[in-house]
């Protein structure tokens, strides 16, 4: 605990069981795929009438006195335990400002409320049809699109052993539904295994104004390139 401005710190570490799950993944893949990315963490102090004279996993404490509050920060794994390191909510004092940084390049993310595009609209499901040495490429069926358009996108399972978990796309080819993911999934991917693939925005005009949203871009694109002045 600290106090003033200080960023009081929390870490826990936990040994999960082989049947350990969070929601249908087993836990420590779940973790290692970035589920508990950003969580928010509450710990509270509970209080019970008398201490059994028999050991239980069933204590209904009569109190409960929050302890600590804030958000999950790294992550540490080792071979049969996780440390989860957590900050509490003054570490948003660091956030440089002014908020918005302004330049050529757009600030907001796509399908931000800002952006204004809905998600759903430009969701497509796909079904994986080639796979390849390994879970960072596979082959799918995609929509007709440019090359590159899902790039910087998300891919989201919906079946198969990575049901639930999402990946950011590099890149996809259309002629050929090549994927390529920023970074392999933990699970084996399956011919059948459908998923939904969402675009991707380099913050441009061009593609603002290929995505028909050009009034809501925002970005200053006349703003000059850095120059050293000597």
């Amino acid at each position: 605990w600290t106090s003033g401005f200080n960023v009081g710190n929390w870490a826990v570490t936990i040994m999960p069981r082989s049947a350990d799950v969070i929601g249908n993944i087993l836990w420590s893949a779940a973790v290692q795929a970035g589920i508990l990315d950003e969580a928010t963490v509450r710990v509270d102090r509970g209080y019970v009438t008398a201490w059994p004279a028999l050991p239980t996993l069933t204590l209904v404490p009569v109190g409960l006195v929050n302890v600590f509050f804030g958000r999950v920060a790294e992550i540490d794994f080792g071979r049969s335990a996780v440390q989860i390191n957590m900050n509490d909510p003054r570490e948003l004092l660091a956030t440089n400002m002014p908020r918005n940084l302004y330049s050529a390049h757009c600030r907001y993310a796509l399908f931000s409320p800002q952006c204004t595009l809905n998600r759903v609209s430009f969701a497509s499901g796909v079904t994986v049809s080639g796979l390849s040495a390994t879970t960072q490429q596979f082959n799918a069926g995609l929509p007709a699109h440019a090359d590159n358009y899902f790039a910087l996108g998300n891919a989201v399972f919906t079946s198969g052993l990575n049901a639930g978990l999402r990946m950011m796309i590099r890149s996809s080819v259309n002629s050929s539904g090549l994927l390529t993911l920023l970074a392999p999934m933990p699970f084996t991917i399956a011919i059948g295994d459908a998923l939904t693939v969402y675009p991707g925005c380099d913050k441009t005009t061009t593609t603002c104004t290929a995505f028909g949203n050009l009034i809501n871009f925002g970005g200053f694109a006349l703003i000059p390139a850095p120059e050293t002045s000597i």
